[in-house]
This record gives C-alpha cells, structure tokens and sequence, in this order.
C-alpha cells in the first residue's frame, strides 16, 4: 500500500494537502476528491485516540489519510491507498 507523508514545512510531491495543528486536508489521488481528517474528532479504531483518520469521501475507495500530534513539535500526517 503506497503511503506519503506530509513535509512540516510544504505539502510536496505529487500529493496536495495542508495541515494545520492536528487537522489536515488530502485530495484522493485516485478521485481529486478533499477530504479534512481531524486528530480530534476523527478516531482511528483502537488507536487509543491518538490518531485521527478519515477516507475519501467516494464510496468503496480505500485511500486514507491519518494525523497524529500537530504540525508544529511532535506530529505526523500521512496518506496512503491502493
């Protein structure tokens, strides 16, 4: 499953997103659909609510964009698919 992860600093690569604080913004590559996943309210199952998660909005499309901590200090955000 191929998986980006977003640079603290820009969002580069062939993936366009934002993050700001625990909330990040990902388009689908398959369907350039946006999607906003919220380390707040998005809770990724059994992740001790540490990750937030949400998918692309297109039903039955398994892409998936994560965050966990903040863009500043400590956090990552990442985006994977099939």
């Amino acid at each position: 499953m191929p998986r980006i992860d977003l640079d603290r600093s820009i969002a580069s690569g062939p993936l366009t997103a934002d993050w700001a604080g625990n909330n990040a913004a990902f388009t689908c590559p398959h369907h350039n659909k946006v999607f906003i996943v919220s380390g707040q309210i998005h809770q990724e199952p059994g992740s001790n609510k540490e990750v937030g998660c949400n998918k692309c909005p297109v039903d039955g499309c398994a892409t998936m964009g994560r965050v966990w901590g903040g863009r500043k200090g400590i956090g990552y955000a990442w985006l994977t698919w099939e």
